[in-house]
């Protein structure tokens, strides 16, 4: 299948990001990432070029923007997850948004996240999460998530900690 025949399904893209050229890899991350989303079966998601910030997502108008085409896994997973909050099963908050989004895949666990306190043995000086330390990430975060289904109401604060504390002993 090509691209245009699933941006029919899937995408919708601006005409800013149209007229640009080279996007397949994108459209390639964005597939892969949205095969980890099912909720968002059936819905077409319009794609566009954001001039500030790396990502940005509407979930009124089930929109996203990016930068640049080389964006991360992680920015991808991060405005997918956008569009599940307001009532669609994950919490606001930016905060919440990056749990919820290291929760679903270690794939998304390759650029630090923006919003989520981490050591620096976790990151590389570059921003992006070492190599070693992603699958506990993934791991943790989706403990986090359990913690709040079980009531934890500082879950985020807990996964930081816990992060702190298994970075700590890796070292």
């Amino acid at each position: 299948m090509s691209i245009d025949d699933q941006e029919c399904v899937r995408w919708r893209l601006t005409s800013r990001l149209a007229d640009k050229k080279g996007q397949r890899r994108l459209f390639e991350k964005l597939d892969i990432a949205r095969d980890l989303f099912p909720e968002l079966e059936g819905r077409t998601i319009i794609v566009g070029v954001s001039a500030r910030a790396a990502g940005l997502a509407c979930t009124e108008r089930w929109s996203i923007w990016f930068k640049s085409r080389n964006v991360s896994y992680y920015v991808i997973g991060h405005e997918l997850t956008h569009l599940l909050q307001g009532g669609r099963g994950v919490p606001d908050g930016e905060r919440s948004c990056d749990v919820y989004t290291l929760a679903r895949s270690d794939m998304f666990c390759d650029q630090a996240p923006s919003y989520l306190k981490l050591p620096a043995s976790v990151v590389t000086h570059t921003g992006w999460v070492r190599v070693g330390r992603r699958y506990m990430l993934h791991h943790l975060a989706k403990e986090a998530v359990a913690e709040r289904e079980r009531g934890r109401k500082k879950y985020i604060k807990w996964f930081e900690a816990e992060v702190k504390r298994f970075a700590d002993k890796m070292d």
